[in-house]
């Protein structure tokens, strides 16, 4: 011990992680390790000895260390909290694996050592050092691949989970509410389904996602569809764009969001024109800077963006869609909705579809450790009344129905809900701004490990 205390620094070496679990963990020895970094010293190591820094410890087991998860060995040393580190990830053709141990803890964040390289860690931060790469997993840096590639001289926040250097914002705040106010203003009238106004918000829609880099889908980014008796159909359109998969072209992410709203009704306080900002051209607009995002980093997976019409008419668009899907249905894994997610003053955002689908579970939690925004689960599940129950109360119902897993994101209602004082000027700009990117962790934390969803897609 006395050897520790007046140490400046101390190295582990390489071997099992098993050994140095039973030689170290909860003695005398680790706590003077950590007295040593409580004063300014130095704890490094390499191989086992760098894994053994973390709070979860990978490849623990003394059955051999191609298991990543060994019960009993699953503990670090802690000095680096909230971290599974891995190494020789490259040679080993270990890439891969540090995405099972975070499917299983998400809130973890994962980093992956090249051999010949090394990170130096201070506080919060670290800076790649040595001659080849470090891979960090479950950050916040949009990234096509499962981890994030860092170069020699790169340096990395922990406590942000981002690249420093990075902006954390990957959402344009004045573009994105540009579009709400443009589409919640009084000459759109409300964009009711088959009105002058609808017809205003599709074409807004459609020429939004042209310009944000998106392709066509079926030759058409509109789709039409009717609905109602055969004596007067109601004539509605789907705007729908892609952006084409990396590595997995043909399975099938969608977001989607409606943007039709109720149109022009009752007088409240002499406003006759219900405008519907946050339900849903708040929406809306999250769609298209979702969409703008993913156009210029491209997903792993490829992913269909859908302006749903005729929501507020029974879900129309949405059913038209699956019933009548542009790519085969079974290659669709799962869809993301967003309904009402520009409006709270409490900062809080729901997430549902974990209840339905709890292979989703990780994917939510994962958002929720980097959410600006408070990122809930609930009004889903036994003990929820029949009309507190948002599981099929929106787009996402359509999808369902047909056992296709989903995450709706929406806030509860507000005084706004259905009343012409849903109006931009109501919305609560930097909750939303928030709320956009949190979708956007989730839907990037999806793409990046869209197996275990596709697994269960039945």
């Amino acid at each position: 011990m006395k050897a520790i205390r007046e140490a400046r620094g101390v190295w582990f070496p390489g071997g099992r992680q098993w050994r140095l679990v039973d030689s170290y963990l909860g003695t005398r020895t680790e706590r003077e390790l950590h007295a040593l970094l409580d004063r300014g010293g130095v704890v490094g190591g390499t191989s086992a000895g760098a894994s053994i820094m973390a709070s979860y410890l990978v490849r623990g087991a003394r059955e051999g260390n191609q298991v990543m998860m060994a019960r009993g060995y699953e503990k670090g040393f802690s000095f680096m909290r909230g971290t599974a580190i891995d190494q020789h990830v490259v040679p080993r053709n270990r890439l891969g694996d540090l995405p099972t141990v975070l499917r299983v803890h998400p809130t973890l964040l994962g980093i992956g050592l090249d051999e010949g390289t090394a990170i130096v860690v201070q506080g919060d931060r670290f800076e790649v050092v040595g001659k080849s790469r470090v891979f960090v997993y479950g950050g916040r840096d949009p990234v096509s691949a499962p981890y994030l590639e860092l170069q020699p001289g790169d340096r990395y926040d922990m406590g942000a989970r981002l690249r420093v250097g990075r902006q954390i914002a990957r959402i344009d705040r004045e573009r994105l509410l540009g579009h709400v106010r443009t589409l919640a203003a009084d000459s759109f009238a409300g964009r009711k389904v088959a009105t002058r106004g609808g017809e205003m918000a599709r074409r807004y829609v459609s020429d939004a996602l042209r310009e944000a880099g998106l392709s066509p889908v079926g030759g058409s980014f509109d789709h039409s569809f009717r609905f109602g008796p055969d004596s007067a159909p109601i004539a509605g359109v789907n705007v729908v764009g892609h952006v084409r998969g990396a590595r997995y072209p043909s399975r099938y992410i969608v977001v989607s969001a409606h943007f039709d709203h109720v149109g022009i009704g009752r007088p409240v306080n002499g406003d006759s024109i219900y405008n519907g900002a946050d339900d849903n051209a708040s929406g809306t607009s999250a769609l298209i800077e979702i969409a703008r995002h993913l156009a210029a980093n491209p997903p792993q997976n490829s992913v269909i963006f859908v302006g749903f019409d005729a929501e507020e008419s029974g879900l129309r668009g949405a059913r038209a869609f699956v019933e009548n899907p542009p790519v085969p249905r079974d290659s669709i894994i799962m869809n993301i909705n967003m309904d009402m997610v520009s409006r709270s003053e409490k900062n809080e955002l729901y997430a549902v579809g974990s209840h339905a689908y709890p292979v989703l579970r990780p994917y939510i939690e994962q958002a929720m450790a980097s959410s600006t925004v408070k990122l809930l689960t609930g009004h889903e599940g036994p003990g929820v009344a029949r009309t507190d129950d948002w599981t099929n109360q929106s787009d996402q119902g359509a999808f369902n129905a047909r056992g296709i897993p989903f995450i709706y994101f929406g806030v509860e209602d507000h005084p706004g809900y259905h009343r012409p004082s849903d109006e931009f000027a109501f919305i609560t700009p930097t909750f939303y701004v928030g709320a956009v990117e949190t979708v956007l962790d989730a839907l990037l934390a999806l793409d990046r490990d869209l197996a275990p969803v596709a697994a269960v897609r039945r």
